[in-house]
């Protein structure tokens, strides 16, 4: 299978990772389990369950958005996130 993701919600990964799944998530997952994406994302979740040191609490994940990504462009957080909307409404 080439894109898990089509077949995939993160919220049915999520449960899967958890241990929450219901036995048809598990039939799905496990169906996509020859996938290399999948494989590698199961193996990061693994390392940090088995080494929890390796994600500090006290870190923040969050990228930081620079105020101007080009110049002469309104790159506000606020302008990316209604050029994301705009995007996503045209794609289907």
């Amino acid at each position: 299978m080439d894109n898990f993701d089509n077949f995939i919600s993160d919220e049915m990964l999520a449960a899967y990772i958890d241990g929450n799944a219901i036995p048809i998530e598990e039939n799905i997952i496990g169906n996509c389990l020859d996938n290399e994406e999948l494989q590698e994302l199961l193996e990061i979740v693994s390392d940090i369950k088995s080494n929890p040191e390796l994600i500090d609490s006290g870190e923040s994940l969050q990228a930081e958005i620079p105020d101007k990504l080009f110049e002469g462009q309104d790159n506000s957080l606020e302008e990316i996130k209604r050029n994301v909307e705009e995007t996503d409404k045209h794609v289907m």
